[in-house]
């Protein structure tokens, strides 16, 4: 249990020096949108925690799903390539529709499913699937984390709520980095 503090809190400072200066200021090319939020992905999967019960074993692959139209090309794959979550191996799936066949873990709600938005939250309501989207109003509407522009970075708005309801657990030092909501994002 101490191990895994200490690298959540390892983590967590990683975390606040590329969230804070970003890629700029270290001196290197800036990083694409998506590149960016990729990023995050991979973080926000060190920084939650998922029931026990919803892995069949301790070295059960973390689903991360993407659902429509996929902006992140080969970025996220790329992310991830190599990458472990703990003792988990992140797969990656594209889905083109929300079937109940699907044992997503991270659901990433592309802004091609604008339309579908609010069925498709809806359909995975207090299920632990964290879900992220980057559509205006997003976490209005239960989805857990919503990407948004502040001061031209990357940012992340969370619903607290809509977290605990579904049985996940987010860590202190990734809720101190979210942006303050408001009910007209």
């Amino acid at each position: 249990m101490a191990v895994l503090r200490l690298k959540h809190a390892v983590s967590a400072v990683v975390l606040c020096v590329c969230v804070l200066w970003g890629p700029v200021s270290l001196g290197i090319s800036p990083l694409s949108e998506y590149q960016v939020k990729a990023v995050y992905l991979f973080n926000f999967l060190n920084f939650v925690d998922w029931p026990e019960a919803v892995f069949a074993h301790p070295n059960s692959p973390m689903n991360l799903c993407i659902l429509g139209e996929d902006p992140f090309d080969k970025v996220i794959d790329l992310t991830f390539e190599g990458k472990m979550v703990g003792q988990r191996r992140v797969i990656i799936h594209r889905l083109h529709d929300m079937g109940l066949d699907q044992a997503c873990h991270l659901l990433f709600i592309s802004a091609s499913e604008v339309e579908r938005m609010v069925g498709i939250v809806g359909s995975v309501h207090n299920k632990p699937i964290l879900t992220i989207g980057d559509v205006k109003g997003f976490v209005n509407l239960n989805g857990m984390i919503q990407f948004v522009i502040v001061d031209n970075k990357i940012r992340f708005q969370v619903n607290r709520t809509a977290i605990k309801n579904a049985s996940l657990y987010m860590s202190a030092n990734l809720l101190r980095l979210a942006q303050p909501r408001s009910e007209a994002e």
